[in-house]
């Protein structure tokens, strides 16, 4: 436990950036996944981020998946999310993602699993000509807190890059980075509900860099 406490306290002192304009946000996210067989599955989830500094409603994630797993334990997964930015007053813009990856666990660490995942990303904007093209790496450390497992910290974090500069606006280079701590409780064996925190810094190449302190809700539902 003395080494949750290590980590937390390193995880809080790396999310105190500098030169960068500061935000709350809140996050709430819907997740649910159904088993096909031993090795492949089908994933949805719903996700409202807020505009920045209230608790009212800036963006809505619509995102389903496939998950495939091989038997060297590596995963396979596809994905496609509709994104709506809520915009008060204006035509709400919609963006088209859709994305491939690859995610294993690679090993232990204070007792907890050490994963990481890779990601391929391709943005589409109805009306626009070009694609933007962005990377995504995260890493994760799980660690169960009680002996039946039913209570976990985790640990990630993701660094997001794009590939391409588009005529609407991608600029090409590192993006953002997300630096997250969760505690997950498993309710029963259907349901899970995760509170965390996310320290999210955005690069903006025209001006400050933004940094969002996030507050997030996860409820995670298994058939």
């Amino acid at each position: 436990m003395k080494s949750v406490w290590i980590g937390l306290l390193a995880f809080l002192a790396m999310a105190t950036p500098a030169k960068a304009d500061d935000t709350a946000q809140y996050w709430w996210t819907l997740t649910g996944d159904v088993k096909l067989d031993d090795n492949d599955s089908l994933n949805a989830s719903v996700i409202i981020r807020s505009k920045p500094d209230t608790l009212e409603p800036g963006q809505r994630f619509l995102r389903v998946g496939f998950n495939h797993r091989l038997k060297n334990g590596l995963n396979l997964n596809a994905g496609y999310a509709h994104v709506t930015t809520l915009v008060d007053g204006a035509a709400n813009p919609v963006q088209h993602r859709l994305s491939q990856g690859i995610g294993m666990q690679v090993g232990k660490l204070v007792g907890g699993a050490v994963d990481i995942r890779l990601q391929a990303e391709e943005i589409i904007i109805p009306g626009r000509r070009e694609v933007g093209l962005r990377g995504r790496g995260r890493v994760r450390l799980i660690k169960p807190l009680n002996a039946d497992g039913s209570i976990d910290v985790q640990f990630s974090d993701e660094l997001i890059w794009s590939i391409n500069s588009t005529d609407w606006g991608q600029k090409s280079g590192w993006t953002a980075n997300r630096a997250g701590l969760a505690l997950h409780f498993k309710l029963n064996n259907r349901i899970g509900l995760a509170p965390g925190y996310t320290w999210q810094l955005i690069n903006r190449p025209t001006g400050p860099n933004r940094n969002d302190h996030v507050l997030g809700l996860t409820a995670d539902v298994h058939f």
